[in-house]
């Protein structure tokens, strides 16, 4: 049971993990923490925009069981995401881009009020990568 549940977007001044893929959330990134607590224990959870976006696709779904499960989560949308992509290759290996990191995906999947926030979202931490 669910007593507390907050959602806030915020700028990141230090880097931070993002819970779902894993990677930096750099300084000067927007990013979506989430925090509260269910059957007594607290939570808190930070995630890329675009990740909370992908996030927000995946429990969003008529066909989601209520159960959270990063590795599900991140394996139906690249499905969804890469399935029709001319670029992945017969047998998904060639292309390079990260799934979760590509703009391709982003339109492809999310929902079109979230598609711009979370294209600028992975420009933002894939340009902050590389300086």
């Amino acid at each position: 049971m669910r007593d507390f549940y907050e959602r806030r977007q915020h700028k990141a001044r230090k880097p931070h993990i993002c819970g779902l893929c894993s990677r930096p959330i750099l300084p000067r990134c927007e990013y979506i923490l989430t925090k509260g607590t269910f059957d007594g224990k607290f939570y808190e959870y930070k995630a890329h925009i675009h990740c909370d976006a992908i996030i927000e696709d995946y429990v969003n779904d008529p066909m989601h069981d209520g159960y959270f499960d990063a590795e599900e989560l991140i394996e139906q949308y690249t499905r969804k995401a890469c399935s029709a992509c001319p670029e992945r290759g017969e047998y998904d290996d060639e292309c390079e881009v990260d799934p979760l990191f590509c703009e391709k995906a982003a339109r492809m999947v999310l929902h079109p009020t979230v598609v711009a926030s979370a294209i600028a979202s992975i420009r933002a931490n894939r340009q902050g990568e590389n300086t």
